[in-house]
């Protein structure tokens, strides 16, 4: 008797039966992880907590977080380099070494450098959360 595994496909909505050995052959496995979805970038509790930082030194976000980024560029560029980043996180006591890769999560363009869009981009703009009544 074979074992057959049925995969949907994100992109069509579509189902496949697949025995085990396709599964597990590699075309199939980099087809699938080819066709996956982008990650949004940070989690849903990085987010908030970059918010919360930010929200300690203003009510409105966005100012809150340029006036963070102004006393955090100490060296007067367009947008917070790494090590800015990991000042910026202090706060959050978060190690160098996660303050590196959230950084270079939100350098979106790549260029090395963390601007104060890219960063609301990846908090998404810190968005409320809705509070649901009990």
């Amino acid at each position: 008797r074979v074992r057959k595994a049925v995969v949907s496909t994100q992109s069509t909505g579509d189902t496949l039966e697949m025995n085990p050995e396709e599964l597990e052959s590699e075309d199939r496995r980099v087809a699938m992880e080819e066709s996956a979805p982008e990650s949004s970038g940070l989690n849903e509790a990085v987010k908030e907590m970059i918010c919360s930082l930010i929200r300690r030194q203003h009510e409105d976000a966005e100012f809150g977080l340029r006036t963070l980024a102004e006393i955090v560029d100490t060296d007067q560029t367009e947008g917070l380099s790494f090590d800015e980043v990991f000042e910026f996180l202090s706060g959050a006591r978060i190690p160098r070494e996660e303050t590196d890769d959230l950084a270079d999560v939100m350098d979106s363009d790549n260029d090395g450098v963390v601007t104060v869009d890219e960063l609301l981009t990846a908090v998404d703009r810190c968005a409320e959360p809705e509070w649901v009544a009990p």
